[in-house]
């Protein structure tokens, strides 16, 4: 079995046992906050992941949210769907000392469809990773122009990270590094088709990898079109085919995929 998939099987695994096992889900309707002596964060009751930091307060991920959108040809409204307006439960946690389950399922719609689509997170986090389940269900028939029609966004805040080098390995195997620009340096896409992105930070490794073959996994600079954003942007999300006309979701389609965030050490 390949690394990848292992480490896909083990956020299910490590959420089907904590059923099985009789750990008891405790509801976080205030949202959870994590600590460990590597790492900060606050998981909202929407399940989104915010301002992640290391041992000594540096910001490392602003945010991580599910986001989608889709094409409509009546009244004009905002078409994109956002996990950070979502409707449903509260925030499940499971777990102890540094090592929880994270469960959150609940409903994102828009000004049309109050319900259009169901999703789920399921994440397993540790004082070094986070591994993250996604899912998203259509419950109305839309259409997107995406090849990618729901992803997640991993914000990380270029006062961190400006200037620091950093290393990409792409789908086919291809290695290369890089730095991030101080300034907008007039590329939208910072990288693109990836696999692994490793950031140097301090003493260890910054590492956002995805564990599916068919993802999208890609960097930009949002100073491309707002000269006053204080992040770099990451895309990651389930790939389809392209098209050059929408594709139209019927109710009950889904969409999975599946990533990791982790904090190696550097050892000399």
């Amino acid at each position: 079995m390949k690394l990848n998939s292992i480490s896909t099987l083990i956020v299910s695994i490590c959420f089907l046992a904590s059923v099985h096992a009789g750990n008891e889900w405790m509801e976080y309707p205030g949202g959870f906050e994590y600590k460990s002596k590597n790492l900060s964060y606050k998981i909202g009751n929407d399940g989104t992941f915010n301002n992640l930091k290391d041992a000594d307060g540096i910001l490392l991920v602003k945010n991580v949210y599910i986001m989608g959108d889709y094409v409509f040809q009546g009244e004009k409204h905002d078409t994109r769907l956002f996990q950070t307006a979502c409707k449903g439960g509260p925030l499940k946690v499971s777990g102890g000392g540094n090592i929880y389950q994270i469960h959150k399922e609940g409903y994102i719609g828009s000004k049309i469809y109050e319900k259009a689509v169901r999703f789920s997170e399921n994440a397993s986090i540790s004082s070094d990773k986070i591994i993250m389940e996604c899912e998203v269900e259509y419950l109305v028939e839309l259409s997107s122009k995406r090849c990618t029609p729901f992803w997640t966004i991993i914000n990380i805040p270029v006062e961190t990270f400006r200037n620091k080098g950093y290393g990409t390995k792409e789908k086919n195997g291809k290695s290369t590094l890089s730095v991030f620009p101080e300034l907008y340096s007039g590329k939208a896409t910072v990288a693109s088709r990836l696999k692994e992105l490793i950031i140097v930070q301090g003493n260890y490794h910054l590492t956002i990898r995805s564990n599916d073959e068919d993802t999208f996994f890609l960097i930009s600079d949002p100073r491309s079109y707002d000269a006053k954003s204080d992040v770099l942007r990451i895309d990651i999300g389930k790939t389809l085919p392209y098209i050059n006309t929408p594709r139209t979701f019927a109710p009950g389609a889904k969409f999975k995929w599946s990533f990791e965030i982790s904090f190696t050490e550097i050892k000399d």
